[in-house]
């Protein structure tokens, strides 16, 4: 068994991209289907990253997709035909496809929250992500965000006046989240807190979950 979709789910999306030109990419809430507790920290997650999602009309998701991925995985949304062709290659050994697309689209759309639909979303220890350890997983995201902020700023003079300098905001801050969570200690907390009190508070949480989930 994989991923499953509420019965209505696919209806629903259309429906919005018909009412709402201006929008690209309508997702859902997910609820982590598992045999054991393996996972379940991504229901924590989700509630943690609800604040960061506008409910009942569009809106630009480009700044939280900068930080963190609240969306999830590929069953959870969907997006337009026209917007996906303009999606550049995913490089090779990326980790997190669906983030990759996500931030990709949301630099010419807006998003969509259609709280009314619930994807069921498979976790298994034997799944890519579940085989690693917490240093292998790290490692792999910190490479992972590296790799995509070079690539928006290589492409950055591409982007509208505002989504670049929302960009170059983050390109700041994302250099002190880069410090803490490669080599956490209190002194690279602060720094990274006086910049950005929020991200550095989920990322803190991050690191303590994963280390649960993960181990060593």
């Amino acid at each position: 068994h994989d991923d499953r979709w509420h019965v209505d789910y696919l209806l629903n999306k259309v429906r919005i991209l018909e009412e709402h030109e201006d929008v690209g990419v309508v997702f859902s809430p997910y609820q982590v289907v598992t045999s054991d507790w393996f996972g379940r920290d991504m229901t924590l997650r989700r509630w943690l990253l609800r604040p960061t999602i506008t409910s009942g009309r569009p809106f630009d998701n480009f700044s939280n997709l900068l930080q963190s991925n609240n969306v999830a995985t590929f069953s959870c949304f969907v997006t337009r035909r026209s917007l996906l062709e303009r999606v550049p290659d995913v490089p090779k050994d990326t980790i997190a496809f669906d983030w990759w697309m996500l931030v990709h689209l949301s630099m010419g759309t807006l998003f969509y929250y259609d709280k009314n639909s619930i994807a069921y979303w498979r976790w298994s220890k034997n799944s890519t992500v579940g085989g690693q350890n917490f240093f292998e997983h790290r490692e792999r995201g910190c490479n992972f965000m590296d790799m995509m902020y070079r690539e928006i700023d290589s492409n950055s003079n591409a982007l509208p006046e505002e989504k670049k300098e929302i960009f170059l905001s983050y390109q700041d801050r994302f250099a002190f989240f880069r410090r803490f969570y490669r080599h956490p200690d209190l002194a690279g907390f602060l720094r990274f807190f006086v910049r950005s009190p929020l991200w550095s508070l989920a990322s803190m949480a991050s690191l303590f979950i994963n280390y649960i989930k993960f181990g060593k």
